[in-house]
C-alpha cells in the first residue's frame, strides 16, 4: 500500500465508523460538535478534528484513523491499514450530534449539568490550568477522572464533585484562573480521590489542594484524599 493510498484510506474512513464498528456507542450528553465521546464499558475514546483524529482521556495514546485500529486491536501499521480499508463504505447508524436546542436546558438537574460537561484532556484549557498553573501531575488528574470527579467548567475552569456517602454527585467546586465557586443548587458533601475502604483520611480546604497532596504523597495506598470547601 503506497502513500497515496494510504492517504485515501484516511480521507475515505473515519475513527467514527471504526468505533461504531468495534461496538462504541456515541455517549450523546457529554459530545460537543468538536468533540465526540465514544463509550463501550469503560473504555473512552475522544474523536476530534472532524472525525480524522482520536484521544483516550484517560491515558496518552491519540492518533489518526490507523492508530485508533491499532490501539484498539493490537496490531501493526500493515494489518490495522488492511482493517481500514475493510471499512471503506461502512455506514454508521449512530446520528451526528447535534446542539441541544435553547428550551434543552432549561431546568436541568443537578446530575443532568455535571453529565453535561467533558471530561478535561491534554491540550484543553482546563488541563492546562490543572497542570500548568496549579502543578497537578497527569496520574493525579487521570486518577480524579477514572473516579468521575473531574469535569471541565466553561472558561478553562474544573469542576470538582461532591458526593454523598451513596456516590452521587451533590454539587462541584468551581476553581479556574480568574473564578471560584460551588455549584449553584448544589449541595457541599465531599470531594473525594481515593478507595471508598480507605482507613485513611486526609482532609484540605479545597479539592485542588486534595489532588495536590495526592501528587505530594504519590497517591499512597489505602488513603482517601478529601475537600470539605468552605466556598459558597
Amino acid at each position: 500500500m503506497n502513500r497515496k493510498e494510504i492517504e485515501a484510506l484516511r480521507e475515505r474512513v473515519g475513527c467514527a465508523a471504526v468505533l461504531e464498528h468495534a461496538g462504541f456507542a456515541i455517549d450523546a450528553k457529554e459530545s460537543t460538535r468538536r468533540a465526540v465521546k465514544f463509550r463501550r464499558g469503560a473504555e473512552i475514546i475522544i474523536v476530534v478534528h472532524e472525525g480524522r483524529g482520536w484521544f483516550d482521556p484517560l491515558s496518552d495514546a491519540k492518533g489518526d484513523v490507523f492508530g485508533l485500529v491499532e490501539h484498539l486491536d493490537h496490531v501493526g501499521f500493515l494489518e490495522g491499514a488492511g482493517r481500514v480499508a475493510d471499512l471503506v463504505g461502512f455506514t454508521i447508524d449512530e446520528p451526528e450530534w447535534q446542539a441541544p436546542r435553547p428550551d434543552q436546558n432549561h431546568d436541568l438537574s443537578l446530575p443532568e449539568r455535571w453529565q453535561g460537561r467533558r471530561y478535561p484532556w491534554p491540550g484543553s484549557s482546563t488541563w492546562a490550568y490543572l497542570s500548568g498553573e496549579r502543578f497537578l501531575p497527569a496520574n493525579v488528574l487521570r486518577a480524579t477522572i477514572r473516579q468521575d470527579r473531574l469535569r471541565e467548567g466553561p472558561y478553562g475552569s474544573m469542576w470538582a464533585a461532591h458526593t454523598d456517602n451513596a456516590g452521587a454527585v451533590t454539587g462541584w467546586e468551581a476553581r479556574g484562573p480568574e473564578y471560584r465557586g460551588f455549584a449553584s443548587g448544589g449541595t457541599k458533601g465531599l470531594f473525594r480521590l481515593g478507595p471508598d475502604t480507605a482507613l485513611r483520611l486526609a482532609v484540605t480546604e479545597a479539592a485542588i489542594d486534595a489532588m495536590s497532596l495526592a501528587a505530594i504523597e504519590g497517591l499512597r495506598d489505602g488513603t482517601v484524599y478529601l475537600s470539605n470547601t468552605n466556598e459558597r
